[in-house]
């Protein structure tokens, strides 16, 4: 019987002609497509009939097949609803979901944004400079974070640093200007604590990939991070304390909800370093890896949670935020109003994985 698909991607036959690779333009009738099944197998089809969604149009109530595997050809064809003449037993059912590839990638100088099943990566590029922050550098972070929130195929940020550091927090000419005006200083702390506040409440887990050094400014992008990966030999510090400063981007309100007060305090005030293996006792990190092994045991993470629901997990960091601070019941009050909100919305990934489970298919996220 006939299927209506909306698909993400498909392997096309070499015969197949290059519009196919533009998005807005027809789909030919009667081309034979490829596409791959969860279960690996390759199935072919011909293609019937052709409706135009490319304006956003589409019919949401019905299914839709979510196609992706290793390098198929990518097109731009996600909008468009086509019929496949495959048994409905063959098909992996979810519901419509965005165009392919997302948004376009900023054009970065300091840094670099990869995007990946389900995963942005943001690289630090400035190893020279310990890939301290520059006014560039807050810009293109800015707009990195922009890219990766936009692209609604994005379930995880990574951020993540080269050479011997993670970042080293504000560059020396960013401070030589800033203590030479004050209004740079204003400009620069009230953006900073918008750049941490805004990480903390991305609808995404965001994980900081400590490659080495991490302080000052550093320090604060990686206590804004939801989860923290540290090589063995990286170290941490808040380091203020022995230049004469104080923290600006929300360490001291972040940090003793980690580790205490006392412990906060005795990191702030000897300004010391910290080692990987302490990081992780004092709960600053989740684990400390060889530093070969980072990168691997933060694929091996970002994988597991590109599995879930971005909207399931950007409501569970609802919940986390709206209860920090409050006193148990109030807690356990806004826990159940996000419950509530979330899982009751028509369009609900609860009520899809549920339905998921129920059916035994996988389950089909927004």
């Amino acid at each position: 019987m006939p299927v209506d698909v909306a698909y993400l991607e498909v392997l096309v036959e070499p015969s197949l002609p290059p519009v196919l690779e533009r998005h807005g333009r027809p789909l030919a009738s009667h081309h034979i497509v490829k596409v791959r099944h969860i279960d690996n197998r390759v199935r072919a089809g011909t293609v019937s009939k052709t409706d135009d969604l490319s304006d956003g149009h589409r019919p949401s109530p019905v299914p839709a097949l979510f196609l992706a595997w290793g390098t198929p050809a990518r097109v731009g064809l996600a909008r468009w609803w086509v019929t496949f003449d495959f048994e409905t037993s063959d098909l992996w059912w979810g519901r419509p979901r965005g165009r392919p590839g997302g948004t376009a990638v900023p054009t970065l100088e300091t840094m670099t944004l990869d995007v990946a099943d389900r995963v942005a990566r943001i690289t630090f590029t400035r190893p020279d400079s310990l890939n301290s922050l520059t006014v560039q550098a807050l810009d293109d972070l800015e707009a990195a974070i922009d890219a990766a929130v936009a692209d609604p195929d994005v379930r995880v940020l990574v951020i993540g640093g080269t050479g011997r550091a993670f970042t080293a927090g504000l560059d020396l000419a960013l401070l030589d200007e800033a203590f030479a005006d004050p209004a740079v200083w204003e400009r620069t702390a009230r953006r900073l604590v918008a750049l941490t506040l805004r990480l903390e409440r991305l609808p995404m887990p965001v994980i900081a990939s400590v490659n080495g050094l991490a302080r000052a400014g550093g320090f604060e992008l990686l206590l804004a991070c939801d989860l923290v990966l540290m090589a063995d030999s990286a170290r941490v510090a808040d380091a203020h304390a022995g230049f004469g400063l104080i923290p600006v981007g929300g360490s001291t309100a972040r940090l003793p909800r980690v580790v205490g007060r006392q412990r906060a305090k005795e990191i702030f005030l000897t300004g010391r370093w910290i080692s990987a293996a302490e990081a992780v006792e004092f709960g600053l990190a989740l684990k400390a890896v060889p530093a070969g092994e980072l990168d691997a045991a933060v694929a091996e993470l970002a994988t597991g949670l590109s599995r879930n629901s971005r909207a399931g997990m950007a409501a569970m960091k609802r919940q986390f935020a709206a209860g920090d601070g409050l006193p148990l019941a109030e807690a356990v009050t806004a826990e159940v109003e996000e419950f509530l909100s979330y899982v009751t919305a028509p369009d609900s990934d609860g009520r899809e994985g549920f339905l998921a489970h129920r059916e035994n298919r996988p389950p089909g996220w927004a």
